[in-house]
Order: structure tokens, then C-alpha cells, then sequence
């Protein structure tokens, strides 16, 4: 191979054991074997030509190779990236063959961009790069071999103990020089204390990141030929990643952070995935060929050992690799840190003398920085990700909000995010002029737009789907500019915002209709005509209304239009006041405070799809059926109402033959019995939003026939006798938040939520009815007396979920993740 061509250094160094056959590991091996006589590398796990290491368990899930780590892969092993390509892996340039979310608005693509990105499962590049340092004559690898400590004599360290599992006895190998590349839960500082030597200090960013991966067959044609997609991760946002991989597969991760994951059953796989911001996962995964079964993994925390702090650190070791940080895998930096620190490794062993651990990790320290402070800037722009702030981190952290909103509207800050990115140029980058000036000029211009909206003067300008493509990883939900409401829409507000309504703040009424008696429909937009979050059919969000009461109201346009909303309003006279505040209130132009973007009726169609609305129900299936129609799935929807004339939208339907019209004057209610009796039960899923008494009438139906597979949404509590009585909650119980170290003790009349709110422990919540699922928090321990409207009877069954604002305990002491 060309790679082995390379002249070795003449100067003798001995011999030299790296501790681990990781990535990083297999890197350094390669640079240490143009410098020392014999490189020994030593793994715990067996050696495989195909799968994967029981140590590795996050080769399970995707593993981007960015373009700054590829191309020191392939200046060290010369034709690497062409041998990845030939066994199947795919290459490509960024945003060309691949979709990018940023927070679920989609990145407008470079015109040109020479970034590339490569997409080959870790067991594939793990195996090719094992295998060509194997290569090397002065390169000895060691499989099933354990290490258990380090000899030394005072100020160096001389050799590693270890074990190997054929012998079970433990030796000393002599070394001249080790270096330690064994990952996040490196031994080391163990070892140095051991031996009386000081320990780094550490930095620690939790994002408590979990994430669940499965393999399915590639099919020609998947994606229309693209080859990954990315919608990003952030706290209150589920996210993913799907790549091509080898062997025709798609590897794809679904993730989420501060405690939320996707389940490993495949029903909840594809449940998660019809929670995300796009469409695109669902739309893959739910009619491919599943290869294995979901894996779970969790990452508590990014993890920076401060090496380069010590004082007088020992000769003859040094650490490289997640063994020194360890970052947040959604930024897929690991790989190219690595890398990069292979190039110091090349450059110091070319200087005269030993290879000092203080000058060796001083010189990382830069490599280290830069890729520690993209990550982490953005991480704890997040209050609920525990962590150092630095004043400079934290404006860094704000500036760069500004920079990816603006991917959306400039390809050259495209190109200039993914440099930084992919780690090939410096952040610094970013604060330059070609950069900066362009963020003014959008900050002015959507100033200008929200002045000429609010005026009458214009529409927010439009932002077409194919007029943007996708990135790769996500700002948190960004306040628009504050802009003073009229009058007739400025209730006094008096206590603080919920955390869900927050989450994108004010939106101007762009549009308002009549569809029908009692019904107005109202299109939403930002005030400078920026992009909204992704959604995707089923999705709802949270209105304030007079008063400072929120509702909730479904989605009913269409998710492809990126720049507006649309809900629609029955007027109720009985209801609460909020339907007649924005009947009379919400005209053209006037301001809403709208949030609590969230998906609890996601669309995951079965073998035949059957929509049952009552009313106003109709709303939430209003996207359904678009992308039914959109996908050639087999469908029907049954609509019922008092009178034609009241039943709002019924005129879209009026021409398909799927679509039967019940309007209860005519032609009497819903007939249930025939609707239900008459579907084929296998494979056959039911989707109903309308009245209280439709729902229970369909849930009894359904109840009698368990092979369906029913989902309603409710905007409403269900009525108290329909809700889980359990078991009486005692008088007074206990919370424990794990991940917090917080007890708290509820009395009578006081939910989870009242508490963790006068505690000071910020949760998302809104309805504080148990309909809108804001406050579902995962619970470890303790029985769940359920009292919500949104779990299904299997998901409390499970136990293991709760609505804070709503559910109490059945037992003495709840243990949440929190």
C-alpha cells in the first residue's frame, strides 16, 4: 500500500504501547510507527473482520466522517476514502446528496462547496484502518489483552500491567513510551492516583444525550437519491440522523436530550420518529426492511480532562483522543479531533528529544478548544443543561444563534458554518466581515419586512422549500424582535410565560378566513417573514389567549409552507372565552404569543388508515390526509357534523371517494358500528379527533376489536370518570429528581408541577390539564396514579412516563429523571 512507502525517522525510540484499538488509537499507531522501533497495540475486545466490539458500543449507531478528519485519514493511509467507496460507503459534498435541519428550518445549500462528507458504519472504518496498520512490519496488534495499571519509577512511567485472557496472569510490559487512547471512561487518572501522581480536573457539559439506532435495506430510489439527512438535537426537540451506509443499508438515529429517548420496541421506534420537526424519517423508515432490532445508548455528558493544568505530569505517558474530551456525538467531532491530534503526535515525534507530556498536551490544547467551544457554546445556550459558563461562551453562544438562523436565507454563511463545522477552519472565521455585514443586512431586512407586515404594506416575504436545503446541528427557539402589539391584542400580562410558549414567540395574523358557521381559520407568521420549526401532520401548538389562558389549536395547513401556520377556531359560546377572544380579536395584522410546538397524534399509517372527525376534529387531519394522498396509502375518512354548513373544509373533500360526508341533519350520526365493523382488522390503524362522546364511542368500539389500532387526540381532559383511578395516592408523597439530587415532598392539593415550580426547577408545561403533553417527564421508580387524556393504555401500563401537571403517585416516592 502506498501508505507503507513512508521513510521511518532514523532516530531509535524504543518501543511503544497504545492502549486501545479505537479510532484514535489506530491513528496514532500509524504516526508512532514512522518513530519508534516496535508499536505494540493493545485491545480489550477480540479482533473482527465484520461487527462489532463489545467495548465500541456506540459503533451500534452513526458515525459521520467530516471533511477535516477525512482528509488526514487520507494523507495518512493514501486511497482510504476510495477503498470506503468501493466496499459501499457513500461520499459526498455537504447539502449536495443530503438534507440538513437546523432546528427543523433547512439550510440553504452553498452555491459551490469542496466540503465533503463520508458515511461508512465505524465497524467498516475501523476494520480498513486495523488492517492497513497491520501492515506495518514494526507494528504488532493485540487482541484480548486488558490492562489493569502502569509501572513506574519515580517521575516516569515505564510500563503497563496487564492481562491477557488466555493466561489470566498478569505482566509488566516495559515501555519506553504509552499512550492511552482507551475513550470517555479512560482508566488513567485511576492509575496516576494509584501511583501518587496528580490527577487532571475535569469539565463537564451534561446534555444527558440518549439516542437509538436501527439498520433498514437502502432501496433505489429512497430519499430520491439523496444520501443522509440530519434534523438536529436540542433540548425539547427530538431529533435524528440518517445515513447511507455499506451493504445497501441506512443507519438511522433517532436522539434526544436531558432524559428523552426513543424506545427500542418497534412500534415506539416509529412513534419517536413521527414526533421529529420533518417528515423525512417517518416517511423512510416506515415501509423499509428493518436488518436489526433498535439499540439504545446514552451519553450523560461531554467531558474535558484538563491535562494540559498539570503541573508536573509524568513522562512516558500521554493521552489522546475521548480519553482527554470526550464531546456531545451530535457534532460528530470525535473522529476529527482525533485526527488532528495525530497531526501534533507527527509534528512533535519530528522534534528533537522525548515526547514530554506537558508540551504534548499544551499543543493539543488548541485543537481541543476549538471544537470544545463550538459545542459546548451552543449546548449550554440551553438553562437546563448543567455546565461552566464563561461570559465569553455565553456571547459566542448568542452570536452563533444569529449565524445559523441565517443559513436559511445565505449560502456563503453556509459555506462558512460548515467549514467551521467539519473542522477545517477556525470559528474566528465567523466574526470576519463577509460573515458579519451579512447578518446585519438580514437583521435590517426583516426589520424592515416586520415594519411594511405590520402596516399593511406587504406579505412576509416567502421562503420556498426547494428554494433551501439542510444542516447540521440546531439553535434553540429564537424570540423575534420586540414589537409592540395593538392595543385590542395586549392583555396584561402578569405572570411568566410557560417554557412550551416560549418557544417561538410572536406571530403576526397574516390571514383570516371564513370556512365555515362558527369556524375561522387564521395564518400565522413571524413578523420578519423568518422561517418557522418544522411540522409534521398531527402537530399542535399553544396560543395565548385573553387573560393570559393558552389553548391549544392543531396545524391544519400544509408543513411544506416553512414561513406560515395555519390553525383554525370553532367559536364557542359555552367555552372558556379563548375561541371568542380570537373570533373578535385576532384580525389582520394584530400579534399573537404563540408556543409549545409539540406533536402527540403523529401520523404512522398502518396497512389501511381510517380518519374519523367529529366537528372541529377535522383540523388535525387535515395534513394527514394531504400526505395519505401524497404517498399513495390506502385511506379513508368519515367526517361528521350538525349541519353541512357548519362543517369547516368539507368542500376539499367533497370530490374524493374516500371521503364520506355525515352531516348528522342529513343523514345521522357517525355510524360507528359500519365505519369499524367493515375495516379489515390486521394492519388497520384509526385515527379520531372530535367531541368527548365520539371518542369514547370510538374507544369502546376499538376496545372490542384489539386488532386495530386506535389514536385520538383530545383537547380536553377526559372526563374523571374515564380517567385511571390506581390506587388512592397517599395523603403525602415523595419526588425524588435524580439527575437534580432534589427531594421534594407534595402535599395534598399540590401537583409535581406547583412543586418543581416554587423549587426553581424549570420543566417545560402549559395545559396543566394533561392534554398537551408538555410536562411528560420519564419516571424511574414508583407506581403512577395516571390522570391525563394523552397516554395510550399500553404506554401506562409501561409505567415509566408521567404528565407532571396532572398524574400523582400511587405509592410513597416517585423517582423521576430529572
Amino acid at each position: 500500500m502506498p501508505d507503507i512507502e513512508r521513510s521511518r525517522d532514523s532516530t531509535s525510540r524504543g518501543h511503544v504501547h497504545v492502549l486501545g484499538a479505537s479510532i484514535a488509537g489506530l491513528l496514532a499507531a500509524r504516526v508512532l510507527a514512522d518513530h519508534f522501533d516496535r508499536v505494540t497495540v493493545l485491545e480489550r475486545d477480540a479482533f473482527r473482520a465484520e461487527g462489532y466490539r463489545d467495548g465500541a458500543p456506540q459503533a451500534r449507531h452513526i458515525h459521520a466522517l467530516m471533511h477535516g478528519g477525512s482528509q488526514i485519514m487520507a494523507e495518512l493511509f493514501p486511497g482510504l476514502l476510495e477503498e470506503l467507496e468501493s466496499r459501499g460507503a457513500p461520499r459526498t459534498r455537504w447539502l449536495e446528496r443530503s438534507r440538513w435541519y437546523l432546528g427543523g428550518t433547512p439550510m440553504r445549500a452553498p452555491r459551490h462547496t469542496e466540503t465533503t462528507l463520508a458515511t461508512p458504519s465505524r465497524p467498516l472504518l475501523e476494520h480498513l484502518l486495523r488492517t492497513r496498520v497491520a501492515t506495518y512490519p514494526n507494528v504488532t496488534l493485540r487482541d484480548q489483552v486488558r490492562v489493569v495499571g502502569l509501572s513506574h519509577t519515580p517521575g516516569r512511567i515505564t510500563g503497563v500491567r496487564v492481562v491477557a485472557a488466555a493466561s489470566d496472569t498478569e505482566e509488566i510490559l516495559p515501555s519506553d513510551l504509552v499512550v492511552d487512547t482507551t475513550g470517555r471512561n479512560s482508566a488513567a487518572g485511576s492509575w496516576l492516583a494509584e501511583l501518587g501522581y496528580q490527577t487532571p480536573t475535569e469539565s463537564r457539559v451534561e446534555v444527558d444525550l440518549g439516542y437509538c439506532s436501527r439498520r433498514y435495506r437502502r432501496r433505489p430510489g429512497d430519499l430520491g437519491g439523496d444520501v443522509a439527512v440530519t434534523a438536529s438535537t436540542v433540548p425539547g426537540m427530538p431529533g435524528a440522523a440518517v445515513l447511507a451506509i455499506e451493504d445497501d443499508a441506512w443507519h438511522v438515529t433517532l436522539s434526544g436530550t436531558l432524559g428523552r429517548r426513543a424506545p427500542t420496541d418497534p412500534a415506539g421506534y416509529l412513534d419517536y420518529a413521527a414526533r421529529l420537526p420533518i417528515p423525512d424519517v417517518l416517511e423512510l423508515i416506515s415501509n423499509a426492511e428493518a436488518l436489526d432490532d433498535p439499540v439504545q445508548h446514552r451519553v450523560r455528558d461531554s467531558i474535558r480532562r484538563r491535562y494540559e493544568d498539570l503541573p508536573d505530569p509524568p513522562a512516558g505517558l500521554i493521552s489522546m483522543g475521548d480519553a482527554v474530551t470526550s464531546f456531545n456525538p451530535i457534532y460528530a467531532q470525535g473522529m476529527t479531533v482525533a485526527a488532528q491530534e495525530a497531526l501534533v503526535l507527527r509534528a512533535v515525534l519530528g522534534e528533537p528529544g522525548p515526547v514530554l507530556p506537558r508540551r504534548w498536551y499544551r499543543r493539543i490544547a488548541p485543537v481541543i478548544d476549538t471544537a470544545w467551544g463550538m459545542s459546548t457554546a451552543i449546548d449550554l445556550r440551553s438553562p437546563l443543561v448543567k455546565g461552566e459558563r464563561t461570559r465569553l461562551g455565553t456571547m459566542f453562544g448568542h452570536y452563533l444563534k444569529h449565524v445559523q438562523l441565517a443559513t436559511a436565507v445565505s449560502p456563503y454563511v453556509t459555506a462558512r458554518l460548515l467549514e467551521v463545522i467539519n473542522l477545517t477552519r477556525s470559528p474566528r472565521i465567523l466574526l470576519r466581515p463577509g460573515v458579519a455585514l451579512r447578518l446585519g443586512v438580514i437583521a435590517v431586512s426583516r426589520q424592515v419586512s416586520a415594519r411594511r407586515t405590520r402596516h399593511g404594506e406587504g406579505a412576509p416575504p416567502a421562503v420556498t422549500p426547494h428554494a433551501v436545503t439542510p444542516p447540521a446541528f440546531a439553535p434553540p427557539a429564537v424570540k423575534p424582535p420586540a414589537v409592540k402589539p395593538p392595543a385590542v391584542m395586549s392583555p396584561a400580562v402578569t405572570s411568566p410565560i410557560p417554557d412550551a410558549a416560549r418557544e417561538v414567540g410572536t406571530l403576526l395574523v397574516h390571514g383570516r378566513e371564513d370556512e365555515s358557521d362558527g369556524v375561522i381559520s387564521l395564518t400565522l407568521a413571524r413578523p420578519d417573514g423568518a422561517p418557522l420549526p418544522l411540522w409534521t401532520p398531527g402537530a399542535h401548538i399553544d396560543v395565548r389567549v385573553a387573560d393570559e389562558d393558552i389553548r391549544q389549536y392543531s396545524l391544519c395547513g400544509d408543513p411544506a409552507q416553512v414561513t406560515q401556520w395555519r390553525i383554525a377556531v370553532l367559536r364557542e359560546p359555552a367555552g372558556r372565552g379563548g375561541s371568542a377572544y380570537l373570533h373578535e380579536h385576532a384580525r389582520q395584522g394584530a400579534e399573537l404569543t404563540v408556543g409549545g410546538l409539540r406533536n402527540n397524534f403523529p401520523l404512522v399509517p398502518g396497512a389501511h388508515t381510517v380518519l374519523i372527525a367529529g366537528g372541529i376534529g377535522i383540523t388535525p387531519l387535515l395534513p394527514m390526509i394531504e400526505q395519505l394522498r401524497a404517498t399513495g396509502r390506502s385511506w379513508s375518512l368519515h367526517y361528521g357534523g350538525r349541519r353541512r354548513a357548519a362543517m369547516a373544509f368539507a368542500a376539499r373533500m367533497a370530490d374524493d371517494p374516500r371521503c364520506t360526508l355525515h352531516p348528522e341533519d342529513e343523514v345521522g350520526p357517525l355510524p360507528l358500528e359500519g365505519i369499524l365493523g367493515a375495516q379489515p382488522a390486521d394492519g388497520t390503524t384509526v385515527y379520531c379527533c372530535g367531541p368527548e362522546g365520539l371518542l369514547a364511542a370510538v374507544e369502546r368500539y376499538c376496545r372490542e376489536r384489539p386488532a386495530l389500532t386506535l389514536r385520538v387526540e383530545r383537547f380536553r381532559p377526559r372526563p374523571a370518570a374515564d380517567v385511571e383511578a390506581g390506587a388512592a395516592a397517599p395523603r403525602t408523597y415523595e419526588v425524588e429528581l435524580r439527575r437534580s439530587g432534589i427531594t421534594l415532598t407534595i402535599e395534598p392539593g399540590r401537583s409535581i408541577i406547583d412543586e418543581l415550580c416554587a423549587a426553581g426547577v424549570e420543566v417545560p408545561f402549559s395545559c396543566r390539564e394533561g392534554t398537551c403533553a408538555s410536562c411528560e417527564t420519564p419516571v424511574l421508580a414508583g407506581e403512577i396514579v395516571h390522570r391525563d387524556s394523552v397516554l395510550t393504555d399500553a404506554e401506562r401500563l409501561a409505567g415509566n412516563t408521567m404528565m407532571l401537571c396532572v398524574s400523582t403517585a400511587g405509592s410513597e416516592r416517585l423517582v423521576l429523571d430529572l
